[in-house]
Order: C-alpha cells, then structure tokens, then sequence
C-alpha cells in the first residue's frame, strides 16, 4: 500500500505505474493521467512554437542543400541548369521518398543528401520523353500530382 501525494488516498502498488529504479511512481494512475494534461496544457504553446521554428530552419536547410547541388550539377540529359524547369528523376538506388517532400517535410540532412545522390535531375520535358520504369508501368501511383521541384524550392512570396 502507498499514499498517493497528490490526492492523499491510500491504494494498492497496483494503482501505481511502475518505474525501472523503484517499485511505484508518485502519483497514482488517475492522477499521473491529471498531472500529465495539466502540464500540457499549461507547456504547449512553448513546445509547439519550438516544433514550428525548428521545422522552418530544417526546411530551409534542406531547400539550400538542394540548391546548392542543383547548381553544381545541371540536368543529365538536357544540360538545362534553370531550377524552374528541372526535376527530380530517381534513376539509381531505391527510392525512400520524394526529394520534394523532403525538403519540406523535416528530413534529415543525412537521408536527404543519399536521396539527391540516387536522382539526376532533368528537364521536364526530359523526364516526360522518358519511357516508363518497369515499377512505375506495375505501381503507378494514383491520385498523385506532381509537382515541379521549383514549387518547394522557392519559397512562396507572402
């Protein structure tokens, strides 16, 4: 038996989560589950305007990782070195995900930077000209529209 100092009730070691270094937490179960959304409440604008500025200084380094690349390497098949009209083209490696969303998506720079390395990158037209993977004729993705990599490159002017 244990007094649960929160609500000064004597229960059972049951009524109590366990912890690694001893055998019951503080507080019983209904007032851990009290505690824990209290300080949520209480700590969450904090913790959600950090989650926000982290995730625009992730998306802002990975547009400049990507930038920076497409500026030493042009498109493979066209030469083209305009980021408007060039796109990703996952030619080797498996794919882990769209480069795009990537970029936006709070990757790391590891993951992205081996993702880049498995794509060239090829005008449009190039990319259209090409004839389908053997993956893309079995799996096509439906409902998917793509966009061109310029689209989250640059960022919006609000």
């Amino acid at each position: 038996m244990k007094i649960c100092p929160r609500c000064k009730e004597k229960k059972s070691l049951d009524e109590f989560y366990r912890k690694k270094d001893r055998a019951a937490g503080s507080y019983c179960k209904p007032c851990q589950h009290a505690y824990v959304r209290e300080h949520y409440l209480k700590t969450s604008a904090v913790y959600n305007a950090r989650r926000y500025a982290l995730h625009l200084a992730y998306t802002m380094r990975n547009r400049k990782l990507v930038l920076d690349h497409l500026a030493q390497h042009p498109g493979v098949d066209c030469g083209e070195s305009d980021i408007l009209v060039l796109d990703f083209d996952h030619v080797r490696g498996t794919k882990h995900g769209a480069v795009s969303r990537m970029i936006v998506g709070g990757t790391s720079a590891q993951r992205l930077l081996t993702e880049i390395e498995n794509a060239s990158f090829a005008a449009q037209t190039a990319i259209v000209a090409r004839p389908p993977s053997k993956a893309e004729v079995i799996a096509p993705r439906s409902g998917y529209i793509k966009r061109p990599a310029a689209m989250i490159l640059l960022p919006a002017n609000r």
